[in-house]
């Protein structure tokens, strides 16, 4: 079992917060790359956005401000730049 990411400062909102602002994605999730990433089984019933992108009140109180918020594909790109 992994820990979520950290964002300093941030607390757990919900993916129904993410969704105000993501509806796209949180509509399209169980078809998408993003779904083949959860685990499967009962010990992840409750995993949602935060679960791979940290807490996100920051990310929500800022409107969506870079660097809010944990975005593995990002990071990942840098570290083969």
């Amino acid at each position: 079992v992994m820990a979520p990411p950290s964002v300093p400062g941030a607390e757990f909102v919900g993916s129904e917060t993410c969704a105000q602002c993501h509806e796209q994605i949180n509509r399209d999730f169980a078809t998408a790359t993003h779904a083949r990433l959860k685990a499967q089984g009962p010990n992840a019933v409750n995993v949602g956005c935060e679960s791979c992108h940290g807490p996100g009140s920051i990310h929500n109180q800022s409107g969506g401000a870079r660097g809010t918020i944990v975005n593995a594909w990002r990071a990942r790109k840098r570290q083969h730049i």
